[in-house]
């Protein structure tokens, strides 16, 4: 019997927001911005339920580096990797905060690997057509639903001594008279469009908990009706209080100035000006000798002195070291935005 743990809409809308980063893929779904990072997103609903969704190779040449470093070496490897160590964090971090038991592992192509290798802790692993090696072990764990077109070409490998299993779904694939179509097609996540929108994979029970839980939550408050406000008592003529002048805590945001002293203290040791930046979706403009030269930092998202005031210094060191991580190709050479995004936002 096959587990139920998202609809097959929602999976398809959730895994193709691990390529695209939207904030709000499916209904009632939105992103944990403080945790989501560009290879792995974070999304929670009103139920409890929250999934990770670890994103497949997207162009970089990294990227297909770390497809063909699991090919030839499978997963011992694979795990030496920058993608699988932050994509490990991600996971951690994301248990930590929600508790294990509400979340779901979800991935496609070599998200569903990393899907695999991170999620056994979690609740439910959802693949869609993994990765899969002749060197690696290609065995999913107890809470694991695999599942895969019959024409695709990443996901063939399977361990030989493994029997097929129920919780498998196996969604056959477009052909002709000389047998699969496209296997480049049946590769995409597109292929759950031949499914029902309502059907539904992964963990039966979690499903039917976390939906019966919320179902009952939406019917109490439409049920609840609002008390009436109390009298409210005659105003007391006060003088005002003297005004206090407010010390800015270190690495916040400077009142109408939109930009931490941190920044501006960076910005100054590299001989640039910055201000808030008037590019749609970005934070800063940095200039030099008068001329715009970068426009740095994507608004939504925290940066280290935004951390460093918010979240204090332990956790700002973490998402900087995660950050220098995931930038280490584009954050070296002076005078590009990565670098300039380094030094001053980092």
């Amino acid at each position: 019997m096959k587990g139920k743990g998202l609809t097959a809409s929602n999976l398809r809308s959730l895994l193709e927001a691990s390529y695209s980063g939207a904030e709000f893929p499916a209904e009632n779904w939105s992103m944990d911005k403080d945790l989501s990072i560009e290879t792995a997103r974070v999304y929670k609903h009103p139920s409890g339920q929250v999934v990770v969704a670890h994103r497949g190779t997207e162009g970089s040449a990294t990227d297909w580096g770390n497809n063909a470093w699991y090919g030839t070496t499978g997963e011992i490897g694979y795990k030496q990797t920058d993608r699988f160590k932050i994509s490990k964090e991600v996971q951690k971090n994301t248990e930590s905060k929600y508790g294990a038991r509400f979340v779901t592992t979800i991935g496609h192509s070599q998200g569903g690997l990393l899907a695999e290798l991170l999620g056994k802790n979690s609740r439910e692993i959802i693949t869609l057509n993994k990765a899969t090696s002749p060197w690696g072990d290609n065995s999913p764990s107890n809470n694991q639903y695999d599942i895969r077109s019959d024409c695709d070409k990443v996901s063939m490998f399977r361990n030989p001594f493994k029997k097929p299993r129920e919780k498998d779904t196996v969604i056959k694939g477009k052909r002709n008279a000389f047998g699969c179509k496209n296997s480049v097609a049946e590769h995409s996540y597109d292929i759950l469009n031949r499914r029902d929108d309502h059907e539904v994979f992964g963990d039966r029970a979690f499903y039917q908990e976390v939906t019966a839980a919320y179902q009952q939550q939406l019917n109490a408050d439409k049920q609840a009706t609002m008390p009436p406000p109390p009298p409210q008592p005659t105003p007391v003529q006060t003088p005002p209080p003297a005004p206090v002048e407010e010390v800015p805590v270190e690495g916040a945001p400077v009142e109408g100035k939109g930009i931490s002293k941190y920044s501006r203290d960076k910005a100054k040791t590299l001989g640039v000006n910055i201000k808030p930046s008037t590019k749609k979706g970005k934070k800063i403009d940095v200039s030099k000798d008068g001329k715009l030269v970068a426009s740095i930092g994507a608004k939504g998202y925290k940066d280290y002195p935004t951390y460093l005031a918010e979240n204090g210094k332990k956790e700002a060191e973490k998402r900087r070291k995660l950050y220098k991580m995931r930038h280490e190709k584009d954050r070296h050479t002076p005078g590009t935005p990565g670098f300039y995004a380094d030094k001053i936002l980092w």
